[in-house]
C-alpha cells in the first residue's frame, strides 16, 4: 500500500492551511493512465481489507473516515468503490442530512458523536459535522456569531476523538463547475436518477411537490389510457411516464442554476473555512 510520508500524489493532496481549490486543477491525474490505475486500485483494495482485518481484530483504535463533496462530487461511489473488499461487520456509514426534530433539540454535534465507531472498526461519514459550517452559513440558516464559533467545537470534538485512539481522515472530492453541472445534467436527464437529484441534491419541500405532481400525472394518464386502450404495453407505460415527467425536467432544469450558484458559494466557504 502506498506510503503517505514518501508517495508525491498523496503529498499533493495533502490540505495545509494555505489550501486554495483554484490552485488545484479537478482533472489532475497525476500522471496515471485510467487503466493502470484501475489495476493498482486493486492492489490497493486488498491492502484496506489487510489492514481493516487487523484493526479489528485488534480493537485497539479505529478510524473515521470524513467524506466533503459539492453535489454529484462522488461520495456514494467513492464509498462502494473503496470499501468493496471489507468486511462489512466492521464498518459503519452514516449520511448527514437535514436534521430532524429530535437533532435540532440538541447541540449540533450530537446527532455526529452518536456515529463515532467503535474501537477496532472503520467509520464513514457521507457528510459531516461540517455541514454545520457550510451548508448552514450558505443559506444563512443561523446567524454569524452560532457558525463561528462552531470552528472551535469541531477542532475540540475531533481532539477528542484523536485523544481517545481514533485517527480523523478528513477527504474533500473536488470536481469543477463544469463536471459538476454535467453529472447534474445526467441525473435531470435520466428518469430513474431525476427524483434522486430533486430529494437528495435540494432537500426540501418543493422537491414533494415535484414529485407528487408527476406521479399524479402518470397515474391519472394511465387510468384515461386503460378506458380507452384497454390493457397498456410496457412500452405505452414509459411514454406515459415520459410526458408526467416534461414540466417536472424543465422545473428540475431551472433549479440547477439555484443549485450551481449554491455550489460555487459552497466552494468559496471551504477555501475561506482551510485557511
Amino acid at each position: 500500500m502506498s506510503n503517505s510520508a514518501t508517495d508525491p500524489v498523496v503529498e499533493r493532496c495533502l490540505a495545509d492551511s494555505d489550501i486554495d481549490l483554484d490552485d488545484h486543477d479537478p482533472r489532475e491525474t497525476f500522471g496515471w493512465d485510467k487503466a493502470d490505475a484501475k489495476d493498482q486500485f486493486l492492489v490497493e483494495i486488498e491492502a484496506v481489507s489487510d489492514l481493516q482485518r487487523r484493526l479489528f481484530a485488534a480493537e485497539q483504535a479505529a478510524v473515521l473516515v470524513v467524506l466533503q463533496a459539492m453535489d454529484a462530487g462522488g461520495k456514494d461511489g467513492t464509498i462502494r468503490s473503496v470499501l468493496t473488499g471489507v468486511n462489512p461487520a466492521g464498518v459503519d456509514v452514516n449520511a448527514f442530512g437535514v436534521p430532524t426534530e429530535e437533532e435540532r433539540a440538541h447541540d449540533f454535534l450530537w446527532r455526529v458523536h452518536a456515529h463515532t465507531p467503535q474501537k477496532g472498526t472503520i467509520g464513514v461519514f457521507n457528510r459531516s459535522h461540517y455541514e454545520d459550517v457550510l451548508v448552514v452559513r450558505v443559506k444563512e440558516i443561523v446567524p454569524e456569531p452560532v457558525w463561528k464559533g462552531r470552528y472551535e467545537h469541531i477542532r475540540n470534538f475531533e481532539q477528542l476523538l484523536t485523544d481517545e485512539g481514533t485517527s480523523v481522515i478528513k477527504i474533500f472530492l473536488n470536481i469543477s463547475d463544469e463536471e459538476q453541472r454535467e453529472r447534474l445534467q445526467d441525473r435531470v436527464d435520466d428518469p430513474d436518477e431525476r427524483f434522486a437529484l430533486l430529494a437528495s441534491t435540494l432537500e426540501d419541500s418543493i422537491a414533494t411537490v415535484f414529485r407528487q405532481i408527476a406521479m399524479n400525472r402518470f397515474e391519472h394518464a394511465c387510468h384515461t389510457a386503460r378506458r380507452t386502450e384497454g390493457e397498456l404495453s410496457v412500452e405505452r407505460f414509459g411514454e406515459l411516464w415520459a410526458e408526467s415527467q416534461t414540466d417536472m425536467l424543465d422545473k428540475a432544469r431551472a433549479i440547477e442554476d439555484t443549485v450551481m450558484e449554491q455550489s460555487a458559494r459552497q466552494r468559496q466557504t471551504i477555501d475561506e473555512m482551510a485557511r
